[in-house]
């Protein structure tokens, strides 16, 4: 290639050597895109047909007449059909078990519904029930997730639309078995079947929350008792403790000592009682949401005196 150049006189005068527009090379002014470019940064080309090409391809588009302008009732068909295909695509996943990838898709229906303007209340209507099933569905994915607390929030979106989407409540009582607050779960119950009194789902779900319910109070009674004995020893440890310490006493302790223990024994349990009460307190608190964990925290080491 570079003998070529010479050979034509070029060598001398031309900058590029070789790559001066007169490359024979065959097949190189074929319009076969993308041109090859040259150049600094490669931002020229090595054809100038190629450029001539591009300028009049620019000018072509310009003398165009504009696309018209999509209308805004063409938009929002557009949307409401994309809508309807992220519900039928994260259903698709859902049944493939791939929960994370249909939650994804489920909320991007749900950012298609905020941004639809325009419509009539009809339409508007229709685009509400999409956005409530789309949290609704959001929803079961994190249930099935053992996500509960998201769970719970997006049952709450669809409520806040429908609030009385029946499977909306359902589902939150549901969530809220699976952290363990089962008052709430009885109270979202109790509103579903408001709506649905001869459902068998809720029915089922009722005699679980009232079969936990029972186990929950047979465990707070063992700790309680487990909690009060503990508490008995450390405080029946510390009378010993002091009475071997002042032995000056020991005459008048043996004297009264016998009815007095049994005061300060009676006494000891029913403190040990109190504390296991207020600190079952403080735990219901930190569940519901109503304190921190560092609140929490400090507050029990208050009270056990740590």
């Amino acid at each position: 290639g570079h003998g070529h150049g010479h050979g034509h006189g070029h060598g001398s005068d031309c900058g590029h050597g070789e790559d001066c527009g007169h490359d024979h090379s065959p097949g190189h002014r074929s319009s076969a895109p993308p041109p090859r470019r040259t150049g600094c940064m490669g931002c020229g080309f090595a054809d100038p047909m190629a450029l001539q090409q591009m300028i009049e391809d620019h000018k072509k588009m310009e003398n165009e007449p504009p696309k018209p302008k999509m209308s805004i009732e063409e938009k929002n068909r557009k949307k409401v059909a994309a809508i309807e295909a992220t519900r039928e695509d994260g259903k698709k996943l859902f049944k493939e078990g791939k929960l994370r990838e249909a939650i994804q898709i489920y909320e991007r229906g749900v950012l298609i519904c905020n941004g639809i303007y325009d419509l009539s209340d009809e339409d508007w209507k229709a685009v509400q029930r999409h956005e409530m099933l789309l949290d609704l569905n959001v929803a079961t994915c994190h249930l099935k997730l053992k996500e509960y607390q998201e769970a719970i929030r997006h049952c709450k979106m669809a409520l806040a639309i429908d609030k009385k989407c029946m499977k909306a409540l359902y589902r939150m009582a549901q969530a809220h078995v699976g952290i363990g607050e089962l008052d709430k779960a009885q109270a979202s119950l109790e509103n579903a079947r408001e709506l649905e009194p001869k459902s068998s789902a809720l029915a089922t779900l009722g005699q679980t929350i009232k079969q936990l319910k029972k186990k929950q109070r047979e465990k707070a009674k063992e700790f309680r008792r487990q909690m009060a004995a503990k508490m008995a020893k450390k405080m029946g440890k510390t009378v010993a403790n002091s009475a071997n310490q002042d032995l000056d006493d020991e005459k008048t302790e043996a004297e009264s000592g016998k009815d007095e223990g049994r005061k300060k024994r009676a006494g000891e349990a029913e403190e040990a009682m109190q504390l296991v009460e207020k600190l079952e307190r403080l735990a219901k608190l930190h569940k519901d949401g109503m304190i921190s964990s560092d609140e929490y925290g400090a507050a029990k080491r208050q009270l056990i005196g740590l």
